[in-house]
């Protein structure tokens, strides 16, 4: 009984545990030497266990007892509830009590400790004692804590990377918008669904529904932010977690009228928390059930050591498997750690170390976990250890969790440093604390050099103006987004960013700063002002063209008629003595004098649509029709046409111009009316704010192969002799069109029925001809605009 009692003894100061015992009845606390000094009390406040047959072995000095409140009275506000819950559950319930939770110490701070306990209950079942102990675990607590910031760091940089954006323009409506991101992270091409509030929910995962909409409704009401993890249905992959955020905008009266927000993906950090969670939730129910491992070196002159239940049953092994030795100990450690311990080990016996290492052990199913080691020797008067004896804790939850941290670290720098974007944040003092090597390589430095620098020494021009961009992020926490500005780096040449800048909390710290990402624009701003400078010349250019094709045509009219009239004169004066020859010659240079002057008026004609200032007004196309039809009468008539005309709206056009384009195209129609009797529909299509004129003939066709040509200058379809004019007239139209924003073109030959809303044209017959039909495009008035249409 002596031997086991100095193991128990030697293996509870070895394990570095600290144990209390409460009386219930009496209300006396007692706390061990060890559990002062885990929660930095003065350990000559401590009290002594009342030592029995069974109550254990003497664990402090005696300055007498204390009450379970002096307990209370350490814990931290924010936990007291959840340990007095927990204790009241095992006492009452039989509930195993194992709970985490933050004592404080003499010097007003906090510190992490994770109790265990059991009661025992008289015959009636009322608890009369509680007894346990706890273990200090403030190492795995700041793991957890640095985890967390590493996953907001994480989260920062995706969001200057990559989110999608939608816009609940009209809260009253289902009308919303989406970017081009939002439908790339849920499968879908642009514009393949509808956005709006319906198209959400029906994406929405029937158990997000409720949830998600009582938040919207809640963050108008101004009851809460709008911050939630939902899923949304992916195209093809099923339903996928997404971070969903977003903002209400208030009018006067602070109703919400429009609601702006983003969506990123957070899937893959879900999968890893439900993994994780179910990890700790094993390891929790490991640790409840198993605790520490006791081992014992009682000989160290010996190979024999003792191993408790616990220990085999950390290691996978029943309590009475092999009996335990040290070479037996040394084989199952792993080949890498072996010196670990033996120097530790060797440490504590020459140098009175503490006795503590963290390696790997073999588990009876071949794969190692990872345990922290700790231990105490007893020596004799000489100093000589006669005895070790110690504890090992199973830490394999710990060390994974370290491990990715580690690669979790390494994954953000990797994605933090291969982003095409320049990435740093900064504290009120214009200095840069952290940044990737995008933003570094633009300063001409590498990420060590530039970390810790003042923007004011690398951009002594523009370092005013940034600063006070991130103080006003920084002091109101809104963002400014889209900022493009010019900036000079170290090797001198100036460039062009484009620059979001959003406010970060430090949640340890409380401590406010300014994440920014920019994006290199310089090459775009350059092609911006080439392209402007290329227009520019373009555009003097052509009225160049323009000034000297309306001084050409027009100088060149006095010349040709002189020809013409002396020409004519020879006719007239000297018919009598010239032969047929001379005749016919005449007759060509007069005919050629008039060709020439019809060309060059039409040239003139053509050149001053591109100097006149069209006055655009809502014009009614029924009134520039009557106008048409008025001046071609005599036309008509002469080519026994059938004039049919639609339905005719009104238009944003000038009205003696656009009037000059019905006339070419109806006069084309005319002329180029084959054999027959000309039928010509004119009317109207709309669609939205456009207009389409359409002028449709039963004459001679186009092929289409020429559907460009013949809408250029001087391009003509026939010779002379079979039709007359100059080729002209097409393109005339073209250019007044266009000069009024619009456009014309040839449609496809007809089917043979007269057009829609045209009524006064009967259909066509079977040999009618190929026919053409022209259409140009113009825009609608807008409804204030028509109660002034001009109708002259």
């Amino acid at each position: 009984m002596g031997k086991r009692q100095d193991r128990f003894d030697l293996a509870i100061e070895a394990s570095g545990v600290g144990l209390w015992d409460w009386d219930i009845v009496e209300d006396s606390l007692v706390w061990s030497p060890r559990f002062l000094e885990i929660i930095g009390a003065d350990p000559d406040t401590g009290t002594r266990l009342n030592t029995g047959p069974d109550m254990g072995p003497d664990i402090g000095p005696s300055h007498g007892a204390r009450r379970v409140s002096d307990f209370f009275d350490r814990l931290h506000p924010d936990d007291a509830a959840r340990v007095r819950a927990a204790v009241n559950a095992h006492l009452t319930q039989r509930v195993p009590y194992a709970v985490d939770m933050r004592m404080r110490s003499d010097d007003g701070g906090y510190v992490w400790v994770h109790a265990r306990g059991q009661a025992v209950w008289n015959d009636r079942g009322m608890p009369v004692r509680f007894a346990g102990s706890i273990d200090d675990v403030s190492g795995r607590k700041a793991i957890e804590t640095a985890l967390i910031d590493s996953e907001t760091r994480f989260e920062l940089a995706a969001r200057g990377a990559s989110v999608g954006i939608w816009d609940w323009i009209d809260v009253s409506r289902d009308e919303e918008y989406w970017s081009d991101r939002f439908f790339a992270l849920l499968g879908y091409e642009v514009g393949e669904i509808e956005p709006g509030l319906k198209s959400f929910a029906s994406l929405l995962h029937p158990d997000d529904l409720e949830a998600t909409f009582d938040l919207v409704d809640a963050h108008f009401r101004g009851e809460a932010k709008f911050e939630i993890e939902y899923r949304l249905k992916h195209k093809t992959d099923g339903y996928l977690w997404f971070l969903g955020t977003g903002l209400a905008e208030r009018d006067s009266r602070g109703k919400p009228v429009r609601m702006v927000g983003s969506i990123m993906n957070i899937h893959a950090r879900k999968m890893t928390e439900k993994a994780l969670r179910e990890s700790q939730e094993r390891y929790d129910l490991a640790v409840a059930g198993i605790g520490a491992g006791v081992w014992d070196w009682p000989d160290p002159r010996s190979d024999n050591l003792y191993w408790s239940p616990q220990h085999f049953t950390m290691l996978g092994y029943s309590a009475d498997a092999f009996q335990p030795s040290m070479p037996k100990f040394m084989a199952m450690l792993h080949p890498d750690d072996t010196d670990i311990v033996l120097e530790a080990l060797r440490r504590h016996m020459e140098r009175y170390e503490p006795m503590t290492a963290e390696y790997r052990i073999r588990h009876r199913d071949g794969h190692y976990i990872w345990v922290r080691g700790t231990g105490q020797a007893l020596l004799d008067e000489t100093g000589a250890a006669i005895r070790i004896t110690g504890s090992i804790v199973d830490i394999t939850q710990e060390k994974t969790a370290t491990e990715a941290l580690r690669v979790r670290e390494r994954e953000l720098r990797l994605i933090f440093d291969s982003v095409p974007v320049r990435i740093w944040y900064k504290d009120d003092k214009n200095r840069i604390l952290r940044l990737n090597e995008q933003a570094a390589r633009s300063m001409g430095m590498t990420v060590e050099e530039a970390e810790g620098t003042d923007t004011y020494d690398l951009f002594p021009d523009m370092a005013k103006k940034y600063h006070d961009d991130d103080l006003e992020v920084i002091n109101s926490g809104e963002p400014k987004l889209g900022i493009v500005e010019e900036y000079t780096p170290r090797d001198g040449v100036r460039g062009w960013v484009m620059t979001d800048k959003v406010p970060f909390i430090d949640r340890a710290t409380n401590k406010r700063y300014v994440f920014v990402s920019a994006i290199d624009i310089t090459e775009q701003k350059r092609v911006e002002n080439l392209l402007e400078k290329k227009t520019s010349d373009l555009l003097a250019s052509n009225r160049e063209l323009e000034q000297f094709a309306y001084v050409a045509s027009h100088d060149l009219q006095e010349p040709l008629r002189m020809v013409a009239g002396y020409c004519d004169l020879l006719r007239r004066r000297y018919t009598d003595i010239l032969d047929e020859d001379g005749k016919e010659f005449i007759e060509y240079a007069v005919d050629g004098a008039k060709r020439m002057q019809s060309l060059l008026s039409d040239l003139l004609q053509y050149s001053r649509i591109g100097q006149v200032d069209y006055d655009q007004r809502p014009t009614d196309l029924n009134a520039v029709l009557e106008e048409v039809l008025r001046d071609l009468a005599g036309a008509v008539a002469e080519s026994g046409a059938t004039i049919g005309i639609g339905d005719m709206s009104a238009v944003l056009a000038d009205h003696g111009q656009i009037r000059r384009v019905l006339q070419n195209l109806i006069q084309n129609s005319l002329k180029f009316r084959g054999d027959g009797d000309a039928i010509v529909q004119v009317w109207c299509e709309e669609d939205g704010r456009d207009v389409t004129v359409k002028v449709r003939d039963n004459g001679i066709g186009i092929k289409p192969e020429y559907k460009n040509r013949i809408f250029q200058v001087f391009q003509r379809l026939h010779t002379k002799e079979e039709y007359q004019g100059t080729g002209i007239g097409l393109a005339i139209a073209k250019r007044i069109v266009e000069k009024h924003g619009g456009r014309i073109w040839l449609e496809t030959g007809p089917d043979g029925q007269t057009a829609d809303g045209c009524q006064s044209a009967p259909p066509r017959t079977d040999d009618s001809g190929a026919g053409a039909t022209f259409a140009f495009q113009l825009k609608k008035p807008s409804h204030g605009e028509r109660y002034h249409v001009q109708s002259r």
